[in-house]
């Protein structure tokens, strides 16, 4: 393994860390119409927020959720679950953190 593929899976590593721990899977076998990581995630929480605002939101218990920070907990819980990177948002995210490291 050469040091550019140490580097970048270093940079792939901290990239996860500063988005919130979001999936890398399939990257390579994703399609090119696949939604972006940031439309997902705003359809996503859009939708449970709408849940919380109508009382409809509940937690595992059958609980109505009734504090609008764990609707959002919940939300970005889905979201870190369903929603993924697709090879376009990996390849943007790489060069942000490369020209990050190399201005410092």
């Amino acid at each position: 393994m050469s040091n550019k593929d140490i580097i970048q899976k270093h940079n792939l590593a901290n990239l996860a860390m500063l988005s919130g721990g979001a999936s890398f899977k399939n990257t390579k076998t994703a399609s090119k119409h696949v939604k972006s990581y940031d439309m997902c995630k705003s359809e996503k929480v859009s939708k449970v927020m709408k849940e919380f605002e109508n009382k409809d939101l509940k937690d595992k218990t059958g609980k109505v959720i009734k504090n609008q920070k764990q609707a959002i907990a919940i939300a970005l819980s889905q979201v870190q679950n369903s929603c993924q990177y697709n090879p376009q948002d990996v390849k943007k995210l790489v060069e942000k953190v490369n020209q990050l490291i190399y201005l410092i």
